[in-house]
């Protein structure tokens, strides 16, 4: 074997390599890997405006209902600690539904 069939050789197997190395980079596999990650962040980002949105919610009821009944703070306060454990009670339920 000539010193010009070995160089081809060589040529023809890093290129193929290359190729190699692009196609495992972009199969369907490794996209699919990648997409799913992203899922996953997606399907969690929801629990955390759950759990403010609940805590908020209860607030504002306890809030109301004190500027109605001329309570305050304590409905706001106890709103607030209701909206608390009721959003933490979701959270543990949502985290053992979704795992």
């Amino acid at each position: 074997m000539t010193d010009e069939e070995k160089q081809e050789l060589e040529r023809r197997l890093h290129a193929l390599r290359e190729q190699e190395r692009l196609l495992r980079k972009n199969s369907p596999a490794k996209q699919k890997e990648n997409g799913s990650n992203k899922i996953s962040a997606l399907r969690y980002s929801w629990l955390g405006f759950e759990f403010a949105a609940t805590v908020i919610a209860f607030a504002f009821l306890g809030h109301w209902l004190d500027a109605t009944l001329a309570t305050k703070p304590w409905l706001l306060l106890l709103g607030f600690c209701c909206g608390f454990a009721t959003a933490l009670y979701r959270l543990v339920v949502s985290a053992r539904r979704i795992s």
